[in-house]
């Protein structure tokens, strides 16, 4: 036989323990399983789960320890949910076969059921706007299809009066959040019914509330303000940069003005206008004269006595 010495689940939760065994067919009969808890002190059980419509199980185990397997195929698999507390303790498998009876007994199952720990998952819409309506998830950790749904239930400051809508696996919150709803906790807690009750986990999450979004208007018109005053400023930048550069022009158009003047001055003669030293100055020489100037002429002069 093959299947694990010793397994753990959590309260309310469900597991499923694989299982094979070995036998040899001894007739054309029916094989029929039986999973048995043995009773403390002796070496004797109580059936808890059976392919054998004829035999009945424990009333406080019917309906939640199921034989899955195929005892034909050689397979005596278990599956348990709804977990208590009290289902703890070891079992054994024995499988009957025409009228013929073969016991594991030696190969017991110690299975162990604790508090349960695992807790619900909420999803939430980050940030919750204030005005608007907000749907939250409560999701279950863990839910067996064959046991029984778990109850949801919601607690807090912003739940309203209606009911949330529930599924087998998870509920559905839906709320118009209030901005005094800001940083208040909303929980979600779940009872497995199956597990007698006893079994509850909760999970709380803390509400992000945001106030409602200005009215465009005023966001127009901030946005229109802070525009016109980016317009203004770079605009006035523009106008600076053009003084800026016409005063340089000028100062050095001014420049070169007073430098020519200084140049005229240095070539003034001193007690004369300037008008008179453009007039006064040499005419200049005929083309002629300066053509014949390379030429020498020579002439014969004689004076006479003068006539007394």
């Amino acid at each position: 036989m093959q299947m694990p010495g010793a397994v753990t689940v959590q309260e309310g939760l469900c597991i499923t323990i694989v299982c094979t065994f070995h036998h040899r067919p001894t007739s054309s009969s029916p094989i029929h399983g039986y999973w048995l808890k043995v009773e403390p002190g002796t070496n004797q059980g109580k059936p808890v789960a059976t392919n054998d419509p004829m035999r009945e199980v424990q009333e406080e185990f019917r309906g939640r320890f199921h034989l899955v397997g195929d005892p034909l195929k050689k397979n005596c698999t278990l599956r348990v949910t709804d977990a208590r507390k009290e289902d703890s303790g070891k079992y054994y498998f024995d499988i009957k076969i025409g009228g013929e009876k073969f016991t594991y007994i030696d190969y017991k199952l110690d299975l162990k059921v604790t508090d349960l720990t695992e807790k619900p998952v909420i999803y939430s819409p980050e940030p919750l706007e204030e005005g608007q309506l907000a749907t939250l998830l409560c999701l279950a950790p863990s839910v067996c299809r064959e046991g029984i749904p778990p109850t949801f239930s919601w607690s807090g400051a912003a739940v309203p009066s209606q009911q949330p809508r529930q599924t087998f696996y998870f509920s559905e919150l839906s709320f118009v959040p209030k901005l005094q709803d800001h940083g208040s906790n909303l929980t979600c807690g779940m009872t497995f019914p199956g597990a007698g009750g006893r079994a509850l986990t909760e999970r709380a999450v803390q509400l992000n509330v945001t106030s409602k979004t200005k009215p465009d208007f005023f966001t127009f018109t901030t946005g229109t303000l802070l525009g016109s005053g980016v317009t203004a400023f770079l605009a006035f930048c523009l106008i600076l940069t053009c003084v800026k550069f016409l005063r340089k022009k000028k100062w050095s158009e001014d420049r070169e003005v007073q430098d020519r003047k200084e140049a005229n001055c240095s070539n003034q003669v001193p007690g004369v206008p300037l008008d008179q030293q453009r007039d006064s100055r040499p005419p200049s020489p005929d083309p002629t004269t300066q053509s014949s100037s390379g030429e020498l002429y020579y002439a014969t002069i004689n004076f006479g006595r003068p006539k007394s």
